[in-house]
């Protein structure tokens, strides 16, 4: 390589990593607050809660690692991983997070979920906030008016669970029933996604601090368990960059730490543009299903042809790489759901008969 060549190509680097840096810097607001699905499968371990991961029980279903913003502005975070699994009857947590400022027996965790018409706090929209604390008592109010909660002292206790905090991390693990009962809590249901129209919030409360941190997403619950997909390693080649060359003169060391700084900014850039296609995408292919099923519902025999080449579409989605599993298993099963909703043209409807 030249030494033209060679500026040429750096010249390129430098602006690509001063491009990834701006891009972050001025759509900061959308990575702070875009939203996350947590796919809940069906459990196959079971869970002692205890507020520590122990064993194996967290294995069958796939982390998620997000970040909680308190109100006072994005500078403040809380990092955290959360799993989330179902056995039917109850939905499970285990949310890892950052340390809390100090071991204060009122630390809490859980999840906020406001759904149905109008603005969060408007009067009359359901609302539902169940938390746990370090001491082990679970928390339930609704209704939420815009100023307070409401305790739901006629109910009954709907979420379980424990918090605790070592050297490193806060572990909170609860379980809260998918139908609460009592006509205060939420009642979801397998195979659906809750949270993406709506509002709903893993959030954790530092008592010390007097601090709320909170992350909007959305919970899909599967009626499938995990399936493991295998993943290929690439192998790059490196080559090496002779002391004689070039760069004679220059620090090999400083060059190594540039480098690593842009290709951390910029695997930063091109990751959240590739995270925001396969959500566009998925988003793209939940109104296609559901246009395509209200359009055709009338013509049985179209209807399943279109919903068919749909699923094998979606499959060829998934062997690209453009949507990940957990997108391809929300997809399959809305369209498996639709084609078993549509009856056979053969079937005659109940009080008459085919004519000869």
């Amino acid at each position: 390589m030249n030494r033209t060549s060679f500026m040429r190509t750096l010249t390129t680097v430098i602006l690509l990593f001063v491009t990834g840096i701006t891009i972050l810097t001025v759509y900061g607001n959308v990575l702070v607050h875009a939203q996350t699905t947590i796919v809940a499968p069906v459990l196959t371990k079971s869970v002692t809660l205890d507020g520590r991961m122990t064993g194996d029980e967290w294995s069958d279903t796939a982390p998620v690692t997000l970040a909680l913003y308190a109100r006072t502005g994005p500078s403040e975070r809380m990092n955290a991983t959360i799993w989330a699994k179902h056995d039917d009857q109850w939905v499970y947590f285990m949310f890892r997070l950052s340390r809390f400022s100090a071991d204060n027996p009122l630390d809490a965790c859980g999840i906020i979920y406001h759904w149905g018409p109008g603005p969060i706090g408007s009067k009359g929209k359901p609302s539902d906030f169940a938390t746990v604390n370090k001491r082990g008592s679970p928390e339930e109010s609704y209704g939420w008016d815009g100023t307070r909660w409401y305790h739901d002292v006629n109910g009954t206790n709907n979420i379980e669970g424990a918090l605790n905090q070592n050297g490193e991390y806060a572990w909170c693990e609860f379980r809260k029933k998918l139908n609460s009962g009592g006509g205060h809590g939420w009642s979801l249901s397998v195979g659906n996604t809750y949270g993406e129209t709506e509002n709903m919030f893993a959030v954790a409360f530092d008592a010390t601090t007097q601090k709320t941190y909170t992350e909007r997403i959305a919970l899909s619950l599967l009626s499938t368990t995990r399936t493991n997909t295998r993943s290929s390693t690439n192998t790059l080649s490196s080559t090496t960059l002779s002391s004689t060359s070039l760069f004679a003169g220059l620090d090999t060391t400083r060059l190594m730490q540039v480098a690593g700084a842009i290709g951390t900014g910029g695997s930063v850039v091109i990751g959240w543009l590739f995270k925001t296609r396969k959500r566009r995408l998925m988003s793209n292919y939940l109104t296609r299903i559901d246009s395509t099923f209200n359009e055709y519902s009338l013509n049985q025999e179209d209807c399943k042809n279109r919903l068919a080449k749909m699923k094998d579409e979606v499959s060829h989605l998934l062997k690209k790489g453009q949507i990940d599993e957990a997108q391809f298993i929300l997809l399959e099963n809305k369209i498996t759901q639709y084609m078993k909703s549509i009856p056979s043209e053969n079937t005659t409807p109940a009080g008459t008969s085919k004519s000869a």
